[in-house]
């Protein structure tokens, strides 16, 4: 059966994300293009050389001169002769392109987290509570991703490895491991917390700080207490 090789996801025509971003992607690599041909043509200052020499070879050794400058345009002109170049006579052509990618760039990061003021935080302001109500909002999103492909993993992708012989119990469970990375001084400022009221493995805590932990001091602590036996 060909169809335990698949692992279908959302509906036979359903695109996903792709039918929403696509339009904003395409548009933004337009415009990036636009504009760098905007810089390639404008940008960069059109060099120019004038001579009143008639000699083809001439004007074939001053066209490599010209052609191993650099990117820019260049022309080699006979005295009498120009070039112009066409000036924008109003507006900002950088805002123009920045906007218009920035307005694109908005648009996706709602698609995908629902709202944007939290994609780039160094460009948005806001008061801190509804910048918090923003990062629920992308967590929800974010939370609601973890248990659709959790659901996929369990009901679809494990019975069919099952069917095809994997040595899966039917009460194994994918699970997403959501327990924090701490830092060392935080990972023991925890530990300290919670050694009172239960025992560490002390194993486990050496591995995770680096130092080899042995068997606990029954000596007096710091400020004169002695711990109980």
């Amino acid at each position: 059966n060909t169809s335990l090789y698949y692992l279908p996801i959302g509906k036979a025509k359903d695109l996903g994300y792709l039918h929403k971003i696509a339009p904003a992607a395409l548009a933004k690599k337009f415009a990036l293009g636009i504009w760098g041909e905007y810089n390639e043509k404008i940008g960069i200052p059109f060099r120019s050389v004038t001579t009143n020499y008639n000699d083809d070879d001439r004007r074939r050794q001053l066209g490599v001169i010209m052609e191993n400058m650099g990117s820019a345009g260049w022309a080699v002109l006979n005295e009498g002769e120009k070039v112009e170049l066409l000036q924008v006579a109003a507006g900002d052509p950088y805002k123009c392109f920045q906007e218009l990618i920035k307005v694109l760039d908005s648009q996706m990061s709602k698609f995908v987290l629902g709202q944007d003021s939290t994609a780039d935080g160094a460009s948005k302001t806001g008061t801190y509570g509804s910048m918090e109500v923003l990062q629920e909002i992308s967590e929800d999103r974010h939370e609601s991703d973890l248990i659709n492909a959790c659901n996929i993993i369990n009901n679809v992708l494990f019975p069919k490895l099952r069917l095809l012989g994997y040595k899966l119990s039917d009460t194994d469970v994918f699970e997403w491991d959501k327990s924090l990375e701490l830092g060392v001084a935080e990972y023991v400022d925890y530990v300290e917390k919670l050694a009172p009221f239960y025992d560490i493995d002390t194993e486990e805590v050496s591995k995770k700080i680096g130092i080899k932990l042995t068997a606990k001091k029954t000596e007096a602590a710091p400020g004169g207490a002695v711990p109980k036996k």
